[in-house]
């Protein structure tokens, strides 16, 4: 069994190997508690260049020598992006007939040559999904956020005289 200062001597330790990753643990009361010894066994471990309001307590857990923790946070916002990204499917006269022509020149012959319906079903659903993504792929658009977004169309109009 380890001393009271061969436990803090221990702790030190892990604080240094997490602290290059501004980690550090918030736990700072029992969590297991028996007739001869209590300890702190299980510990939260939080960033705090992510988050700068937390509190914790202990709950207590009826006739168990382990307790459970109760941890809230609240969330701050660190930065706001000058762009929303989002993700669409470019659909355009161009991607269609590709997709079209893709299909026109499938044979077909996987999924006419299964007896099995639900196989048959995954067969057409493969086949018809390979087309489809390679002929309208995702892709990503930027797009500048407003913030002017209070400016309504009256506003625009009246400063325009």
């Amino acid at each position: 069994m380890l001393t009271i200062s061969q436990r803090a001597q221990k702790r030190t330790q892990l604080d240094r190997i997490l602290q290059p990753y501004n980690l550090n643990s918030i736990v700072n009361f029992p969590t297991r508690i028996s007739l001869h010894s209590c300890s702190i066994i299980d510990n939260f471990f939080i960033d705090n260049s992510y988050w700068n309001k937390f509190y914790i307590i202990p709950l207590i857990n009826g006739p168990s020598d382990h307790d459970a923790q109760l941890l809230t946070l609240r969330f701050t916002q660190q930065h706001i992006k000058d762009h929303s990204t989002s993700y669409k499917r470019n659909i355009n006269q161009f991607t269609i007939a590709d997709f079209l022509h893709k299909l026109s020149h499938e044979t077909w012959t996987s999924v006419f040559e299964i007896n099995d319906v639900n196989a048959n079903f995954n067969s057409f659903l493969n086949t018809f999904l390979r087309h489809f993504y390679s002929s309208f792929p995702i892709i990503k658009v930027n797009k500048p956020v407003n913030h002017n977004s209070w400016i309504t169309l009256g506003i625009q109009t009246s400063c325009q005289h």
